[in-house]
C-alpha cells in the first residue's frame, strides 16, 4: 500500500489550449486520474466504494500555477493524502517537469456520500487505512471558501447539462464545471494574462437536463465566476482566479 503515488504523463495536443500549454481543466483531468490510481492501490477507489452504495465527490480545489507544461512535454504528478476529518480528506498534488522542477501545487478536498441519499458519511468509519497513509508534512495550501454572489446583470451565458457533461456519478463532471467557468473569457484574456491561482468551490450537484447559468465579475487582476442552477437560482459552483 503506497502512502504516496506518482505517475508520468506526456502532454497531448488535445489537452492544450491555443497557446500550446496544458489547459487548466485538462490539468484537473490528469490530477483526478492520478488520484484514482492511488485510490485503487489503497483500496479506496470508486469501484470499491460502489459495492457499499458509496462514492467520492469533490468539494473544493486550489490551483497554484508557477508554469504550465507545453505540448509533448513529460511531467510527473505526485499525490498524497495530507489530512482528514470525520467527513473530509485533503488530497494534495504537485506537478514536476522532467528535470524535477516544481510547476504547480494543487490541493483538493473530498467527501464520501451515500449514492441513494446523496448525503455525506463518516469517512473514518469507511476507510480506517487513512491513518496509515496520511502524510501531514508539507501540505499544500487549502482552497478558500468563496462567499460572493453575483447579480443578474452579470450573467454571461447558459448551458444545458447533457450526456457529454456527465460522469460516472451521473452528475456534472468536476472538470466540466471548470470548462464552463473558463468559457466566459475570450482568447484575448489568455493571450495577455496567465492564471496564477484559482480557488474552486463545488457546492452542489448539477444533473442532466438542468441548465447552468454562468455569471462573471471580471477585474484586471481578479475574476469571480458563479454557476447557478436556472430553476432554483442556487449557486452550484464558485471560482476565484488571480491573474498575472
Amino acid at each position: 500500500m503506497k502512502i504516496s503515488y506518482s505517475e508520468k504523463y506526456r502532454i497531448k495536443h488535445n489537452e492544450t489550449d491555443f497557446n500550446g500549454e496544458l489547459s487548466l481543466a485538462s490539468t484537473g483531468d490528469l490530477l483526478l486520474d492520478a488520484a484514482g490510481l492511488h485510490a485503487l492501490d489503497i483500496k479506496t477507489d470508486i469501484s470499491n466504494l460502489n459495492t457499499q452504495n458509496l462514492t467520492w465527490v469533490i468539494s473544493g480545489m486550489k490551483f497554484k500555477i508557477f508554469k504550465m507544461p507545453c505540448i509533448h512535454q513529460e511531467i510527473t504528478v505526485e499525490t498524497k493524502v495530507s489530512a482528514y476529518t470525520k467527513f473530509t480528506t485533503q488530497r494534495d498534488f504537485r506537478i514536476f517537469d522532467s528535470q524535477g522542477q516544481l510547476m504547480s501545487e494543487i490541493s483538493s478536498e473530498w467527501l464520501i456520500i451515500d449514492v441513494n441519499t446523496r448525503r455525506p458519511v463518516f469517512i473514518t468509519e469507511i476507510l480506517p487505512q487513512l491513518e496509515q497513509i496520511c502524510q501531514p508534512q508539507t501540505p499544500v495550501e487549502k482552497y478558500k471558501r468563496l462567499r460572493f454572489s453575483l447579480l443578474d446583470n452579470q450573467k454571461i451565458s447558459t448551458h444545458k447539462i447533457s450526456y457529454p457533461d456527465i460522469d460516472i456519478n451521473k452528475h456534472l463532471y468536476s472538470m466540466n464545471y471548470v470548462r464552463l467557468a473558463l468559457s466566459v473569457f475570450d482568447t484575448k484574456k489568455f493571450s495577455n494574462k496567465k492564471i496564477s491561482t484559482m480557488d474552486i468551490n463545488f457546492i452542489c450537484e448539477m444533473l442532466s437536463d438542468q441548465t447552468a447559468e454562468i455569471y462573471l465579475n471580471d477585474q484586471e487582476t481578479t475574476s469571480q465566476i458563479d454557476i447557478k442552477e436556472s430553476q432554483s437560482g442556487k449557486s452550484t459552483f464558485k471560482a476565484e482566479i488571480n491573474w498575472i
